[in-house]
């Protein structure tokens, strides 16, 4: 009996269905060549080359001599052995240190420092949209051994990396983990990308102050930024505060500082719709004010004082705010979130109540908690929702309130913040 082969718009539906799901696509991969070639730009679109760490290497093991080996030398292999596969890879992973997604991953010299880098002739292969070097472990001393430095990569890969950053396709760079010589040489790296939307900086070290003083206007327009500096000695939001760099076309905007500069970059920004901030501490009331603009649709906080948090935050709001949406999450580093039973706090309501009637713009305030994956919070979620809905009633009145629970990482970095 023979079966008439499917028309190829439902196989194609099929797997643009399963975008993302990788272990799904190779398995529809291998059914057929006609799956095959219709799963393969999906699959060959992201590619990530990370540290294989074995699993005893910090135990015994002297990290500050010998960096882990990579999966770079085999993704090298099948680039040069299969071109085509090339034609297909739109964005490239690159983990410098750490593991991807759990705490073994500490702190050891970058597979990138260790000699002459495959990476470097991978590069040169790929006509790259985004790029991402990043470490996935928790933050070291300022310029330590454990940390990628531009200065002391080989020539050619630094000369590969370059054409990367300057090339008029790319799209999105993330870099999280690097010593450069100064803000001058991050910033002319993508002088002449005039297709970058996306720009991601955290951890970003840098042995010397010196800006950016070119005159002609700064090559990209950003669509969206993200700061951190909170471990560089040289805040990094300073540098981007420049008349040469546009910031008029940044619609997202993610500031993780302890700098007085927060405020400015803000400012500065003066068109972003979706702001996300990390506040350590609470902070005073009327600290809205200078953030706050017209175009603000929705704002996002990571904090540790959760209810304190939230109850500051309405009775700075003014009335006349746009704001769509409200995302107040409670760090996963905190000990309230982990250990401490939440209690309803009636007050809390009272404090929100009085503005929430004022903002009719609003559509939704989500409140999340954020836990370690592998780890067992002592405060079940069901407790800390509970406590969350009866402190806020009149957000549930209202239909606003969503309450939410996610794992991140047990790998010292705040995803989305970093």
């Amino acid at each position: 009996m023979t079966f008439s082969p499917l028309p190829q718009e439902l196989i194609d539906a099929i797997v643009d269905n399963l975008a993302g799901d990788l272990p799904s696509l190779r398995s529809c991969s291998l059914t057929s060549r006609t799956f095959a070639a219709s799963a393969r730009p999906h699959i060959f679109r992201k590619l990530e080359i990370k540290p294989r760490i074995p699993p005893n290497w910090y135990f015994g093991s002297d990290t500050s001599e010998s960096p882990p080996p990579s999966t770079c030398p085999q993704l090298l292999t099948l680039l040069t052995s299969s071109p085509h596969h090339a034609l297909l890879v739109k964005e490239l992973c690159v983990v410098v240190m750490g593991a991807p997604s759990d705490r073994r991953g500490g702190r050891h010299v970058p597979w990138l420092m260790a000699g002459r880098s495959p990476l470097s002739l991978v590069l040169p292969l790929l006509n790259l949209k985004r790029i991402s070097l990043v470490e996935n472990a928790h933050g070291g001393a300022v310029g330590d051994s454990y940390t990628m430095n531009w200065n002391r990569l080989g020539r050619q890969l630094k000369s590969a990396l370059a054409d990367v950053f300057s090339s008029t396709t790319l799209q999105s760079v993330h870099l999280r983990g690097i010593v450069l010589e100064s803000p001058r040489q991050l910033f002319s790296f993508f002088s002449e990308a005039s297709s970058l939307q996306e720009l991601a900086l955290s951890r970003v070290h840098f042995e010397r102050a010196d800006p950016w003083l070119v005159s002609k206007p700064w090559g990209p327009q950003l669509r969206s930024l993200l700061v951190s500096d909170m471990r560089s000695i040289h805040s990094l939001c300073q540098h981007l505060i420049n008349p040469s760099i546009d910031l008029d076309h940044v619609s997202s905007l993610t500031i993780t500082t302890t700098s007085g500069w927060m405020e400015k970059l803000i400012q500065a920004s003066s068109h972003v719709e979706n702001l996300r901030l990390v506040y350590s501490e609470v902070p005073p009331l009327g600290f809205l004010k200078p953030i706050l603009a017209t175009h603000l649709r929705s704002i996002h906080f990571l904090t540790s004082s959760l209810f304190e948090f939230i109850a500051v935050f309405f009775k700075s709001c003014p009335h006349d705010s746009h704001l769509e949406t409200i995302t107040f999450e409670q760090s996963a580093e905190s000990r309230r979130s982990r250990h401490e039973a939440p209690e309803a706090d009636p007050s809390l309501n009272a404090a929100v109540n009085p503005t929430l009637v004022h903002l009719h713009y609003l559509k939704s305030v989500r409140i999340k908690r954020s836990v370690r994956r592998g780890t067992s919070p002592s405060v079940a979620f069901a407790a800390w929702a509970a406590a969350v809905q009866s402190s806020l009633p009149s957000l549930v009145r209202r239909r606003l309130l969503s309450v939410q629970q996610y794992g991140v990482p047990d790998d010292g970095v705040l995803h989305g913040f970093e």
